[in-house]
This record gives C-alpha cells, sequence and structure tokens, in this order.
C-alpha cells in the first residue's frame, strides 16, 4: 500500500519515471500474494495512468485486459467502477472511442448515487470532461454533464466545482456549436463566483476568451486574456 501512495504521490507531481516504477514494484510484490484485489486494482489503475501521462499509450493499453480479468472478479462496486472509468479513459485515449464509452457506461451503473451523491457528481463531470477532450459530444456525454448538474443540484457544491461544472457544459455547448450559450454559461458562473479573479480560474477566462473571439468580440476577449496575464503574474509573485 505504500508503494501505490508513493506512486500516486509522485504522478500528482508529474514525476512520470519514478511513478511508473513505484506502480509496478507494488504489482510486483502484490503477484506473490494470494487475494488482493481491490489493491491489485488499484495498482494497475495508477500504472495504467501514469503511462498515459507519460505518453506512452500503447504501453497502458496493454495492461486492460489484466485490469479487466481483476474488474471480473470484484465485488465491491465503487472498485469496480473506479477501474472501469480508467479502463473508458485509457481507451479513449488509444482512439478507440466505442470500446472507451461502454467502458464509462459501465462504470456509472456500478457507482450509485444513492451510495455517494457526491462522487457521482465527481463521477459524471469527470467523464463529460474526458470525452470532451478526446473530441466527443454525443447524447451520452450530455447525460453525464446532465447527472452531474443534478447531483450538484441536491447536494450543492463548492464554488470551485459549481465553476468547473459550468466550464464543463460551456465546452459542451462550444463543441456544438452554441457559442453564444456557452459564453453566456461562463459569464454567469464567473459573475457569482466570489473569487472570480483567483488563479485556479485562469483556464476558464481563457476558454471564455476563445468563445468571446470565435463570436467575434475581440474586445471583451482581450480583456479576458489581460485578465488571465494578471492572475498569472500574481500567482507566480505569491510563490516568490
Amino acid at each position: 500500500k505504500a508503494l501505490l501512495i508513493r506512486a500516486s504521490a509522485l504522478r500528482n507531481k508529474s514525476q512520470h519515471v519514478p511513478a511508473i516504477a513505484a506502480a509496478r514494484e507494488a504489482l510486483t510484490a502484490l503477484n506473490t500474494l494470494d487475494g488482493h484485489l481491490g489493491i491489485r486494482a488499484e495498482a494497475y489503475q495508477g500504472l495504467i495512468a501514469s503511462l498515459v501521462e507519460a505518453g506512452m499509450i500503447d504501453d497502458a493499453w496493454s495492461l486492460r485486459e489484466e485490469l479487466k480479468a481483476i474488474l471480473d472478479r470484484i465485488s465491491n462496486s465503487k472498485v469496480a467502477s473506479s477501474g472501469y472509468w480508467t479502463l473508458g479513459n485509457l481507451a479513449l485515449a488509444h482512439g478507440q472511442h466505442a470500446e472507451g464509452l461502454d467502458y464509462h457506461d459501465r462504470a456509472g451503473e456500478l457507482l450509485a448515487p444513492t451510495n455517494d451523491m457526491h462522487a457521482w457528481a465527481r463521477f459524471n463531470k469527470a467523464i463529460a470532461d474526458v470525452q470532451l477532450q478526446a473530441g466527443i459530444a454525443n447524447d451520452q456525454t450530455l447525460h453525464c454533464i446532465d447527472r452531474a448538474q443534478l447531483a450538484y443540484g441536491i447536494i450543492g457544491g463548492s464554488e470551485s466545482e459549481l465553476v468547473g461544472l459550468a466550464t464543463t457544459r460551456a465546452r459542451w455547448d462550444m463543441v456544438v456549436g452554441d457559442l453564444q450559450k456557452a459564453s453566456d454559461i461562463l459569464q454567469e458562473a464567473l459573475g457569482s463566483a466570489s473569487y472570480s479573479d483567483d488563479s485556479e480560474h485562469v483556464s476558464v477566462h481563457l476558454l471564455w476568451a476563445q468563445i468571446l473571439t470565435e463570436l467575434g468580440r475581440d474586445d471583451e476577449a482581450q480583456r479576458e486574456r489581460d485578465k488571465v496575464i494578471r492572475l498569472q503574474t500574481l500567482a507566480e509573485q505569491g510563490r516568490n
């Protein structure tokens, strides 16, 4: 377990080579033990994620059957859901879109909202984000966004989570060609945020600038880009 924690910490710091080594070491240790399916699945997920983030997609793809075989034997639906989520993300990264969507569907079926509504909300948003990044914007993607919005509407969410969800919805509207709606969503989200000038919203301002440019509203787009420069400068000063 300590090796898995170390691998995760290294991956969070984008130290991909040592993260991959730690994940492989954890798997080697686990292979000498019987059982421990949940931890074994977690180890494979960490290794696959590290490989994908390092750009080693084919190496990650070669591990999919091992992880799937473990998931087929796991009774814990939350663990299995996380595993199929990883497989879905991997398949999309490998260009296997139909397979990726099937895995995401399976993951969504296993993670019941009644068990953990907050996790269900984050899960659906994350799936929508991955699909949009892969250039997919279909009914399943929209359904994930709608489910996340429904969940956060019931349980509430942090300001950061709600701005993030608005950004996901704006990306959807942008992809399907409704630029004005996408702009309106971001304007409302940032306008209602207590800290819209926080550096964590840099990517949101950049997206809005892109949308405004495509709408031909160049002066407003430049205003957002100027704000991004100011926020990045302030963040850099805060780190020094």
